[in-house]
């Protein structure tokens, strides 16, 4: 049985919202991002590579996003919401690799995950950190358990 991306996302999803510095979770394109309780994660799904000697490897590519409040003009609140964001990020990764379904699934998060700021993303005027992060997860695929068409 393979992983498929909505298994996935539910796992991350689980994931995020049992930390208690995230008030809420989305799923998406960014600019489908609105009205989220503050300071929300965002995933965003950008590619997935198939490989291993027999194909049997699927690696998942994610953005995940944690953006909180900007009060525009307010120097303080700047530094505290892209510390913070980055704080709460880094924590959701830690938390993501020492979770029961990641183990027991045999999920890789690879290592030396960069994250990036993001200023004023959305129209909500929120800041806050990106993380490209990779999920390497078994292909177990067979014509016995695969569909045709």
């Amino acid at each position: 049985m393979s992983i498929k991306l909505e298994k996935l996302v539910e796992i991350l999803q689980d994931t995020a919202l049992k930390n208690e510095m995230i008030n809420a979770f989305g799923y998406g394109e960014v600019s489908d991002i609105m009205n989220l309780k503050l300071p929300f994660l965002w995933l965003e799904p950008t590619g997935s590579i198939v490989s291993g000697g027999l194909m049997n490897e699927v690696t998942y590519q994610l953005d995940v996003f944690v953006m909180d409040r900007l009060i525009k003009g307010d120097v303080a609140n700047w530094l505290e919401t892209t510390s913070d964001t980055l704080y709460i990020l880094h924590t959701f990764i830690n938390q993501l690799s020492k979770t029961d379904d990641f183990i027991n699934l045999g999920l890789l998060l690879q290592q030396n995950i960069t994250t990036e700021p993001v200023y004023e993303s959305t129209d909500d005027d929120v800041n806050g950190h990106k993380a490209t992060i990779l999920i390497k997860t078994p292909r177990r695929i067979a014509t016995s358990n695969s569909p045709h068409n």
